[in-house]
């Protein structure tokens, strides 16, 4: 897929279900093909046959909700993932999915709960350590539990780029702009066109004073921005250089 034939890609996921049709992964595979290429429908076919097969199987529930976001059907997803809690209680990949969504729709309170579930089974589950951070650093909790979350999934992931965009936006939250600034700098290299990194780039040159450096990121951050609380937020922090915010 990611070499540009989708059609060999496909071979390779038809030939693993033939060979181990009592095995999720092929399924599953086919499945994100099929995803991938916009044809949902044939998605869920291929996850349904393999449901009939293996009517019990998490990772196939799992690949199901996951095209239904594709779809943006979230009430279908998050189905999926409550059903997952009731019939595998330990089972972190929905927990987590399913407070991921939560944040994603702004239930946060929801969120927060279901992140703290997920380290419980797991301390170093890299996913609900880096997201937990950033929402304690968002106004839902405390800076100092944010700041040694997301330090932690750096150790355990130095060379991730939206872990260091974590860490260095709970600095920034903590007004340590010094040192906030090279992990948002690393971060924006390895991220150029994502809005969220070059907005706390962009806040971090404006608390140090770099008013021409900060200009420069926001508007990067501008360019890409595609959703409008966002665009607006950029927009806000151009205002405040520009003395009208």
């Amino acid at each position: 897929m990611q070499t540009g034939q989708p059609e060999e890609a496909e071979k390779v996921a038809q030939a693993h279900i033939r060979s181990h049709p009592d095995n999720p992964q092929g399924y599953v595979l086919m499945a994100e093909i099929h995803k991938q290429r916009g044809r949902y429908d044939q998605g869920h076919e291929i996850l349904q046959q393999g449901q009939a097969r293996m009517p019990a199987d998490p990772v196939l529930s799992m690949a199901r909700a996951s095209l239904y976001l594709a779809e943006d059907r979230t009430g279908e997803a998050r189905a999926i993932y409550t059903a997952l809690r009731r019939s595998h209680p330990d089972y972190l990949p929905a927990i987590f999915s399913l407070a991921a969504l939560y944040d994603r729709l702004g239930d946060k309170r929801q969120a927060l709960t279901l992140y703290r579930h997920s380290l419980e089974l797991d301390g170093d589950y890299l996913p609900a350590l880096n997201n937990l951070a950033y929402l304690l650093a968002d106004n839902y909790g405390d800076l100092e539990e944010a700041l040694r979350l997301a330090r932690q999934a750096l150790r355990k992931s130095p060379s991730d780029a939206r872990v260091m965009d974590t860490v260095g936006y709970v600095l920034v939250r903590q007004q340590r702009f010094d040192e906030a600034l090279p992990f948002l700098r690393q971060a924006s290299q390895m991220l150029p066109e994502e809005p969220l990194v070059l907005i706390h780039l962009g806040k971090a040159y404006l608390g140090l004073g770099q008013r021409a450096e900060a200009r420069t990121t926001l508007d990067k951050a501008l360019i890409h921005s595609r959703e409008p609380h966002q665009t607006e937020r950029i927009r806000s922090l151009l205002r405040q250089l520009d003395g009208k915010g």
